[in-house]
């Protein structure tokens, strides 16, 4: 990391604030009714346990499938589902005649979370803060995703998928620098190239202020879309896995998903 580290900043401004851990709301949601209805404490302990048929996830070994093996079935529908879905649509479609601005400003102001950004950024300035920062560092502070090889030879070898901009990868910086300042820390991630002629502006992010900056730890695939959906990308990435991190993964990260702004109905 010392070589392509991460860039020294992305214009966070440095103020003195007094050190207050505990989460007032802010006057515009004390004004509302929302908190009455909803327990903070509940809101931000939500955690989620998964069982298999064997009972509790504990750690298990998972052995991923050949990616050879995926893609194979045809097309097929859950007709309770679609269902659900054109129910939905036409809830979200009682919708269409607000102004945009009026329901976005309403969306604003009834999120109890709106300002936890803001308060970040006031007191500990991280590097590229955004809300997948906050979500990844809530993982990290919540749950115990750090392996054993970090205290056994102090090496952790990432893997992040769908990683545009980059936030999870600086917030896994933070939470190492923090508490595990020693580590040999080695990472590869992937994404939709923003640099690639062919992809699409509007299905992904083409912000490159953190990747400019890192380029050699990102790979992009056989055809350098960085599209998953592409089974020889998949190779390509298992390939480059096995190359660069030597095939050993500690720690996996995903947080892609589809913008459908511009088709809502899907």
């Amino acid at each position: 990391m010392d070589q392509y580290s991460l860039p020294t900043s992305f214009g966070s401004q440095r103020r003195q604030f007094p050190s207050n851990n505990s989460y007032v709301p802010n006057k515009r949601l004390r004004n509302t009714n929302i908190l009455g209805y909803v327990d903070l404490d509940e809101v931000f302990n939500k955690s989620f346990t998964f069982f298999n048929g064997k009972g509790l996830v504990k750690r298990t070994i998972c052995k991923l499938p050949d990616p050879k093996s995926l893609f194979e079935e045809e097309k097929w529908k859950l007709e309770n589902f679609q269902e659900l879905k054109t129910i939905l649509n036409d809830t979200k479609s009682k919708l269409n005649d607000l102004n945009l601005k009026d329901w976005h400003s309403h969306t604003t102001n009834t999120n109890i979370a709106g300002d936890v950004i803001k308060k970040i950024r006031q007191r500990i300035q991280p590097e590229f803060l955004t809300q997948a920062w906050c979500k990844m560092y809530e993982c990290l502070m919540s749950f115990s995703l750090q392996p054993k090889s970090i205290e056994n030879n102090n090496v952790l070898n990432s893997l992040h998928l769908c990683e545009a901009p980059g936030a999870f990868i600086t917030a896994l910086h933070h939470f190492l620098q923090t508490y595990y300042p020693d580590v040999q820390w080695n990472w590869l991630a992937t994404t939709l190239n923003p640099y690639h002629e062919s992809n699409d502006l509007s299905h992904m992010i083409p912000d490159d202020r953190f990747m400019l900056h890192t380029l050699p730890h990102w790979t992009f695939g056989a055809d350098g879309t960085g599209d998953l959906m592409n089974l020889d990308n998949l190779c390509h990435l298992q390939a480059q896995v096995c190359e660069t991190l030597q095939g050993n993964v500690t720690l996996v990260t995903a947080d892609g998903s589809i913008d459908c702004q511009t088709n809502p109905a899907e």
